[in-house]
Parts: C-alpha cells; sequence; structure tokens
C-alpha cells in the first residue's frame, strides 16, 4: 500500500428536510452508489433510516482504472465512514467489503485498507468469501516508488475486465510455483532484511512472468505502448525493480531511497513528454485507513 495518490471521505448529516446535494464529480457519484450498497445491507430499518439521512463529499480520490485500487479504496472509505454513523467503527474490512461489494476477486485493496505494509493475500478457496490474508509486513520506510501513469491509456475494467479473465488460457502450474517463490522466497524475506536489491530483483521477475500471463489481452507484457520506453529509461538509470499494477497502464519503479526517488522522478520528466504521464513519488502506508470523527459542536 502507497500513500499517494490518497483517497479522502467527509461523511455528515444532512439538515432535516434538506434534499441531497447533487454529485460534483464522478469519485462522488461512486461514491453514491457504494452507500446505496452498504445501506441495502445494513439488517436494522433505523440504521438505513439514520444513513439516507448522511452526505458524502469525495475531498481527494485517485485516478481510476489505472491500477490504483481507486474504486477499492473509495468504497471501503465510505463504507467505513457510514458504519462509524451506526456506532459499528470496529466493523471488519471483510464485512465493510462485502457491504460495499468489493473483494470479489482480488482482496488486497481490501486487507490494505485496514492494514497498510506489504500484503499477501492467498486466493479464492471460497467464490464467496474475501480471500485470506496470510502475510503482511511494514514496508521499510525509506524506500519510495515512482509512479509512471500515461495520461491516454486506461487499464482494463468493467465487462472487458471481465471478459478477459473469463478468457484467460489455465495458468500452468509451474508458473504458479514461481509466483509463490518469488513472493515467500523472494520479496518477503528480503522486505524484512531490509534488502533491497534482492527485492528488486524478485519484484520485477514477478512482474514479467504475471505480464506474460496476461500478455493476449493486454497487448504484451505491459499495457501501455509507452510502457516500453519508460522501462528502458529506467533500466538506463540502474532501476531494477520496476512492474505494473494491475492492469495498468500505471508502471512503478521502487528506489532505495525518496532522494533517488525524486531524482528519478526528474530524469523521467526530462526524457518524457508531460502531456502523456503523470509522475508521482510515494512512500509505503504502513498504518492503512485513518479514521477521524467530528462530532457536532
Amino acid at each position: 500500500m502507497i500513500d499517494r495518490p490518497e483517497t479522502e471521505v467527509v461523511a455528515r448529516l444532512r439538515r432535516p428536510g434538506a434534499s441531497p446535494p447533487e454529485p460534483r464529480i464522478d469519485a462522488e457519484r461512486r461514491a453514491l452508489e457504494f452507500a446505496e450498497s452498504f445501506r441495502r445491507n445494513v439488517d436494522s430499518p433505523e440504521d438505513r433510516t439514520r444513513l439516507e439521512q448522511v452526505h458524502i463529499l469525495v475531498e481527494k480520490a485517485a485516478a481510476e482504472h489505472v491500477g490504483l485500487g481507486s474504486g477499492t479504496q473509495l468504497a471501503m472509505a465510505v463504507g467505513r465512514a457510514l458504519a462509524a454513523f451506526i456506532g459499528k467503527s470496529d466493523m471488519p474490512a471483510e464485512e465493510l467489503a462485502r457491504r460495499v461489494g468489493r473483494g470479489c476477486r482480488s482482496a488486497i485493496g481490501v486487507h490494505g485498507f485496514q492494514l497498510g505494509g506489504f500484503i499477501v493475500e492467498g486466493g479464492k478457496t471460497d467464490v464467496s468469501q474475501v480471500s485470506p490474508l496470510i502475510a503482511r509486513l511494514n514496508f521499510p520506510s525509506d524506500w519510495h516508488f515512482v509512479l509512471i501513469i500515461p495520461t491516454d491509456t486506461k487499464g482494463l475494467h468493467g465487462p472487458a475486465e471481465r471478459e478477459a479473465f473469463d478468457g484467460l488460457t489455465s495458468i500452468p502450474p509451474s508458473m504458479t510455483a514461481d509466483l509463490c517463490r518469488l513472493t515467500m522466497l523472494g520479496m518477503l524475506p528480503a522486505i524484512a532484511e531490509r534488502n533491497f536489491q534482492a527485492f528488486s530483483e524478485s519484484l520485477v521477475e514477478f512482474g514479467r512472468k504475471v505480464g506474460e500471463c496476461f500478455a493476449a489481452h493486454q497487448g504484451g507484457t505491459y499495457a501501455s505502448p509507452l510502457a516500453g520506453a519508460v522501462v528502458d529509461l529506467l533500466l538506463q538509470h540502474g532501476i531494477r525493480g520496476i512492474t505494473q499494477s494491475s492492469w495498468g497502464p500505471t508502471l512503478a519503479a521502487c528506489a532505495d531511497s525518496r532522494f533517488r526517488a525524486e531524482w528519478l522522478s526528474a530524469r523521467l520528466l526530462d526524457s518524457l513528454d508531460p502531456a502523456q504521464v503523470r509522475i508521482t513519488v510515494a512512500p509505503a502506508n504502513n498504518l492503512g485507513a485513518r479514521v477521524e470523527i467530528i462530532s457536532a459542536p
């Protein structure tokens, strides 16, 4: 989990008789859908009535469909805020996810919302349940990620994503074994030992192998036509820890310090068209979501 781009949601009770305001941005429209899903899944009629008077404002939200998990973080934030209004601030993340319709495929964002850090989930054993958390480590605070986000490309999502998953050929057991090895014997020990080189080598190999599994649906190892040029630039600057996030098109490069990450960001901007990419430097988030409850005076 990373600390930016941020998702920030504010929930407040409307004045009696006040009409719901119109959504200001697309993220607020999605937030209202998640809020309605949460309300439908509340058992108490009194709680449902109370939640009908809650207004959701989205102050900050990550870009949609670029591999940053923005939908899950927004949904979980809305769910956590609404749970607080009915006196259930401690509702488990798995229950929040069920009520807002997330965690159907991957549970990384669900567990990460609650806990932060480097998350490993175990995959689906029951299609109706959120995948179990099997490992979680604090990520070294000095290691930073450089996110390179093409502005003219979106990753697969919605019906296209479902169609892609339905059309995937079975991943060979040998590939699954390699990915498990890179995670459990590569990245996790490297994080625990703060071995940046070992982490970077495992990360780039993991990303390459996953990219091979999805190449037929995303046009190659990476989803963006710009990705090849960006990867070449990163390699020229000595960066090995490179991967694509989800369906992309966001690429993430890991640097061993904030200074190195900021330097790398500047070098990329020297070589790339700012109109084509957004570049963000992000530290890890080892705390999970932060909740602040302010009572009316």
